[in-house]
């Protein structure tokens, strides 16, 4: 019983400090690249994690929820650095999950810190294709209401809002023509809702 509580007083010391120095800060760095994310830190008995969750928008039609930290099994003298990945709807295949073993006595920080950054790497590649992905982006298309050419709504350049409805261009010539003579390009249903 001793030696499981001297390993759980281990795992809490060096995986405390792991996620802090190794895990914290580079997920952290998500947040600056985008405006649709939250950063939860959560602590259990045998686990310390950095969860991050990525609301649906119009150019990520998806949410999105990646975790990555350090876990514990308390009948060993092992660690594992450990990332989820789960995206909903899931249209497209991807890595979803991945674990690096790690001794708890003498860890290997270089190591532990090119798996992190590798892990956060693969969660970025596999997000950015969103945008771009024909299953998620097949809802997300609109017909431009002047040069009637399809765009996507994530990543058309200009929009403009009519009552509830938003319209997308596909360029500020096809948006000014609208802005100045929306009703020559709605149908008069949609120029009288509110």
């Amino acid at each position: 019983m001793r030696e499981r509580e001297s390993r759980v007083r281990r795992f809490q010391f060096v995986g405390e400090s792991l996620h802090r120095l190794l895990i914290q800060p580079r997920v952290e760095l998500l947040r600056s690249a985008f405006d649709n994310i939250s950063i939860e830190h959560v602590t259990e008995a045998a686990a310390l994690r950095t969860v991050c969750r990525f609301a649906h928008t119009d150019r990520f039609p998806a949410s999105a929820r990646f975790s990555l930290g350090v876990e514990h099994d308390p009948e060993s003298d092992l660690a594992s650095a450990v990332w989820d990945l789960e995206i909903i709807p899931i249209l497209m295949t991807f890595d979803s999950h991945d674990r690096l073993e790690l001794a708890l006595e003498r860890p290997d920080e270089a190591v532990i810190a090119a798996w992190v950054e590798e892990a956060v790497l693969r969660f970025l590649q596999t997000y950015l294709q969103i945008p771009t992905n024909a299953n998620y982006q097949v809802w997300n298309t609109h017909r431009d209401p002047v040069c009637g050419m399809v765009v996507t709504g994530g990543d058309a350049p200009f929009k403009r809002q009519v009552g509830t409805r938003t319209y997308y261009f596909c360029s500020a010539v096809c948006c000014d023509s609208f802005t100045a003579r929306p009703s020559f390009y709605l149908p008069a249903a949609a120029r009288s809702a509110p």
